[in-house]
């Protein structure tokens, strides 16, 4: 997959493995996850599709520090959700930009091996969104370890 060839570019990256691809809709930091379960579970959504494509970087291209596979449609929905979580659990307004991390730039050795990535035509099949999931995580030596809290169906 994309994240392998991020991986695979010379570049000095860790990516994420492929069961914790996911896309973050609000880090929640040390919230009590139960009682955040519950005020989630009152929203009402109607599901959509989502479809992933194009590859990007955050701050930028040229200064990367997280490689990303972006949304291209279904991120308005998306970011409605995002912004009723902020308004349900009364949280500070984030900057939202839909994607999925695929790695994360550990130092700028070789991090123009990158850019050929980003050129590349990245585009997948549409999926539909019905729920979303709560996951609790614990940061490790190797890695998060990711716990799922509720899964809540639109």
């Amino acid at each position: 997959m994309l994240a392998r060839k991020v991986n695979s570019s010379g570049a000095d990256v860790k990516t994420v493995e492929d069961e914790n691809l996911h896309i973050t809709l609000y880090f929640l930091g040390d919230a009590e996850p139960e009682q955040i379960a519950g005020k989630m579970r009152t929203f009402t959504f109607a599901p959509f599709d989502v479809k992933l494509s194009g590859i990007g970087a955050f701050p930028d291209k040229k200064t990367p520090r997280v490689v990303w596979l972006g949304v291209s449609a279904g991120s308005e929905q998306l970011i409605d959700l995002n912004r009723r979580i902020v308004s349900t659990l009364r949280l500070a307004p984030d900057r939202f930009h839909p994607h999925i991390t695929l790695a994360r730039v550990r130092s700028m050795r070789n991090a123009e091996k990158l850019q050929p990535l980003f050129s590349e035509k990245a585009e997948f099949e549409a999926f539909e969104v019905s729920s979303f999931t709560l996951f609790s995580s614990a940061l490790t030596p190797s890695g998060p370890i990711y716990q799922k809290v509720a899964s809540i169906p639109f």
